[in-house]
């Protein structure tokens, strides 16, 4: 396999990794920030404190974990992008959200370990075994 060939497939695991990850970003957020509203109108509604916060903590957890989740998802997007059209710079953002996928065990640690190793076979020039 040339350097191109590796690029593709490099950019194809970090574009479906990326769309994956955008997906639940979407979902998370939708259900999080939803079940905050529907506590929040149960708390007005019966003008009470607790589901107020109750309401509100449910809406800031899921903004936060979209937010960590976008995170990672627009490197792996753009490098994934930038891998797929052939331009260098690609491999550098691949080879970091490769990094960043890491710690998200099993299937991240796996993306990223294979990722990465495709990224140093096309830049060594020499074919995986």
């Amino acid at each position: 396999m040339n350097r191109r060939t590796l690029d593709l497939l490099s950019g194809g695991l970090l574009l479906a990794s990326a769309l994956v990850q955008l997906a639940t970003v979407a979902l998370l957020g939708l259900a999080f920030v939803g079940f905050g509203g529907v506590f929040a109108l149960v708390g007005i509604s019966q003008k009470e404190l607790e589901p107020l916060i109750a309401g509100g903590f449910f809406g800031g957890l899921g903004l936060v974990l979209a937010l960590m989740l976008l995170v990672q998802a627009l490197p792996a997007l753009v490098g994934g992008l930038a891998l797929f059209t052939g331009k260098d710079w690609g491999r550098v953002l691949g080879a970091v959200a490769a990094a960043l996928a890491l710690p998200m065990v099993p299937v991240g640690t796996i993306l990223g370990v294979t990722v990465l190793a495709l990224l140093a076979y096309g830049a060594s020039g020499k074919a995986p075994a």
